[in-house]
Protein backbone atom coordinates (compact mmCIF):
# COMPACT_ATOMS: atom_id res chain seq x y z
CA UNK A 1 0.00 0.00 0.00
CA UNK A 2 2.93 2.26 1.22
CA UNK A 3 4.06 1.65 -2.53
CA UNK A 4 0.72 2.41 -4.43
CA UNK A 5 0.53 5.92 -2.18
CA UNK A 6 4.16 7.03 -3.27
CA UNK A 7 3.00 5.89 -6.93
CA UNK A 8 -0.01 8.78 -6.77
CA UNK A 9 2.17 11.62 -5.43
CA UNK A 10 5.10 10.99 -7.33
CA UNK A 11 3.01 11.43 -10.84
CA UNK A 12 1.11 14.37 -12.30
CA UNK A 13 -1.45 14.13 -9.93
CA UNK A 14 -2.43 17.09 -8.18
CA UNK A 15 -4.13 17.52 -4.30
CA UNK A 16 -7.09 19.14 -4.94
CA UNK A 17 -8.91 20.17 -1.18
CA UNK A 18 -12.40 22.50 -1.35
CA UNK A 19 -10.47 25.64 -0.61
CA UNK A 20 -8.86 25.00 -3.99
CA UNK A 21 -11.29 23.11 -6.34
CA UNK A 22 -12.82 25.84 -7.69
CA UNK A 23 -8.99 27.00 -8.97
CA UNK A 24 -7.68 23.50 -9.50
CA UNK A 25 -11.01 21.82 -11.61
CA UNK A 26 -13.54 24.17 -12.44
CA UNK A 27 -11.16 27.22 -13.77
CA UNK A 28 -9.02 24.36 -15.93
CA UNK A 29 -8.21 25.01 -19.09
CA UNK A 30 -8.37 21.67 -20.09
CA UNK A 31 -10.89 18.45 -18.90
CA UNK A 32 -9.48 17.36 -15.54
CA UNK A 33 -10.47 13.63 -13.76
CA UNK A 34 -11.36 14.33 -10.22
CA UNK A 35 -10.57 11.39 -8.39
CA UNK A 36 -12.27 11.33 -5.09
CA UNK A 37 -10.98 8.60 -2.72
CA UNK A 38 -10.61 7.59 0.90
CA UNK A 39 -7.29 6.76 2.65
CA UNK A 40 -8.81 3.52 4.44
CA UNK A 41 -10.45 2.61 1.27
CA UNK A 42 -8.74 -0.99 -0.28
CA UNK A 43 -10.55 -0.38 -3.18
CA UNK A 44 -9.08 3.19 -3.44
CA UNK A 45 -5.33 2.05 -2.63
CA UNK A 46 -6.06 -0.60 -5.35
CA UNK A 47 -6.65 2.30 -8.12
CA UNK A 48 -4.10 4.47 -7.26
CA UNK A 49 -1.31 2.95 -9.41
CA UNK A 50 -3.77 3.08 -12.39
CA UNK A 51 -4.38 6.61 -11.42
CA UNK A 52 -1.11 7.36 -11.58
CA UNK A 53 -0.46 5.77 -15.28
CA UNK A 54 -3.60 7.96 -16.47
CA UNK A 55 -2.06 11.04 -15.39
CA UNK A 56 0.99 10.12 -16.90
CA UNK A 57 -0.09 8.70 -19.95
CA UNK A 58 -2.69 12.01 -20.67
CA UNK A 59 -0.87 14.66 -18.98
CA UNK A 60 -0.87 16.87 -21.71
CA UNK A 61 -4.84 16.52 -22.15
CA UNK A 62 -6.18 16.25 -19.07
CA UNK A 63 -5.53 17.52 -15.19
CA UNK A 64 -5.68 14.82 -12.77
CA UNK A 65 -6.51 15.48 -9.00
CA UNK A 66 -7.12 14.49 -6.40
CA UNK A 67 -9.75 14.61 -3.34
CA UNK A 68 -9.51 12.87 0.10
CA UNK A 69 -13.57 12.74 0.95
CA UNK A 70 -12.52 12.75 4.42
CA UNK A 71 -10.45 15.51 4.65
CA UNK A 72 -13.07 17.52 2.40
CA UNK A 73 -16.39 16.54 3.24
CA UNK A 74 -18.42 19.16 1.28
CA UNK A 75 -17.44 18.56 -2.30
CA UNK A 76 -18.74 14.77 -1.99
CA UNK A 77 -21.77 15.66 -0.56
CA UNK A 78 -22.49 18.59 -3.48
CA UNK A 79 -21.37 16.18 -6.14
CA UNK A 80 -23.88 13.46 -4.25
CA UNK A 81 -20.42 11.11 -4.08
CA UNK A 82 -22.41 8.02 -1.48
CA UNK A 83 -18.93 5.47 -2.36
CA UNK A 84 -15.21 5.74 -3.12
CA UNK A 85 -13.63 5.42 -5.31
CA UNK A 86 -15.74 7.83 -7.89
CA UNK A 87 -13.89 9.50 -10.36
CA UNK A 88 -15.58 12.55 -12.43
CA UNK A 89 -14.18 14.23 -15.14
CA UNK A 90 -15.10 17.54 -15.54
CA UNK A 91 -15.23 19.50 -19.26
CA UNK A 92 -15.01 23.55 -18.93
CA UNK A 93 -16.18 23.73 -15.38
CA UNK A 94 -19.18 20.83 -15.88
CA UNK A 95 -19.12 17.38 -14.86
CA UNK A 96 -19.10 15.39 -17.98
CA UNK A 97 -18.87 12.08 -16.84
CA UNK A 98 -18.73 9.57 -13.50
CA UNK A 99 -17.44 6.30 -12.83
CA UNK A 100 -18.01 5.11 -9.27
CA UNK A 101 -16.01 1.85 -8.48
CA UNK A 102 -12.42 0.05 -9.05
CA UNK A 103 -12.18 -0.91 -12.32
CA UNK A 104 -9.06 -1.94 -14.49
CA UNK A 105 -7.04 -0.03 -16.04
CA UNK A 106 -8.42 -0.57 -19.65
CA UNK A 107 -11.89 0.76 -18.31
CA UNK A 108 -10.34 3.81 -16.39
CA UNK A 109 -8.49 4.43 -20.06
CA UNK A 110 -11.97 4.26 -21.71
CA UNK A 111 -13.62 6.13 -19.09
CA UNK A 112 -11.53 9.00 -19.94
CA UNK A 113 -11.27 8.33 -23.57
CA UNK A 114 -15.10 8.97 -23.81
CA UNK A 115 -14.80 12.60 -22.28
CA UNK A 116 -10.93 13.34 -23.64
CA UNK A 117 -10.40 11.77 -26.84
Amino acid sequence: MLFALKNLRSEKTIEAPEDKFAEEVLEAEKPVLAYFWLPRSGPCHVMHPLVAEIAKRYKNKLKVVKVDVYKDTKLPSFYEILAVPTFIIFKKGKPAGTHTGACSQKELIDFVEKVVG
